[in-house]
């Protein structure tokens, strides 16, 4: 049986806790994955204070550190999880690994939900899928569809809904959030 690790990586705003990443390690636990939580908390409360890149040098750090944890090299599969800043950390996490030999080329993949614009170093057709809304403000939609055309990467994009993939009507969100999950469902 393949040993797998799942790593859900929060946003600047958006918690571990929060809908699109729990539900989305339920579906990991249920697949047989040994989940890492990151919870860069002390650098959230701080983000009004702090530009965006200055939190990103900031979770990087965070992230190093919390793999220490876990031993990649020992897992056959890794799934990093990731919601808007923390996308950015999990793309420069999987290419610090790869590059340091901590694990084999090819072992992490990444479901990228709601990416920033400096996570399209790493963002490749071979490694993962891309969830955004169409109204997502931090990442224009045009710019984000003209990227994944050119680099042939897999992407999902709601109507209808922003950064937080919320729509007005909670109703409206739980359709959305269960057709999201079924895509995490099928890509894990």
């Amino acid at each position: 049986m393949k040993k797998k690790l799942a790593v859900f990586f929060p946003g600047r705003r958006y918690g571990v806790d929060c809908p699109l990443l729990y539900y989305a390690e339920s579906i990991c636990r249920e697949k047989g994955y040994d989940t890492l939580l990151m919870h860069y908390s002390e650098y959230r409360d701080k983000k009004d204070m702090i530009t965006i890149e200055e939190n990103i040098r900031q979770t990087l750090s965070y992230v190093r550190g919390r793999i220490k944890e876990k031993d990649p090299a020992s897992y056959d599969e890794i799934l990093f999880v990731s919601k808007s800043l923390g996308t950015v950390s999990a793309g420069w996490l999987a290419d610090a690994l790869e590059k340091e030999k901590r694990v084999k080329p090819g072992t992490i993949r990444h479901i990228f939900m709601t990416p920033l614009e400096q996570t399209f170093p790493y963002m490749r057709k071979e490694n993962c899928i891309v969830i955004s809304g169409e109204l997502d403000h931090y990442l224009e939609r045009k710019k984000l569809k003209k990227f994944c055309k050119k680099h042939e990467v897999l992407w999902y994009c709601f109507p209808d809904v922003g950064h937080s993939m919320e729509h007005e009507k909670i109703k409206d969100t739980l359709k959305t959030m269960k057709k999201i999950m079924k895509i995490v469902e099928n890509y894990v």
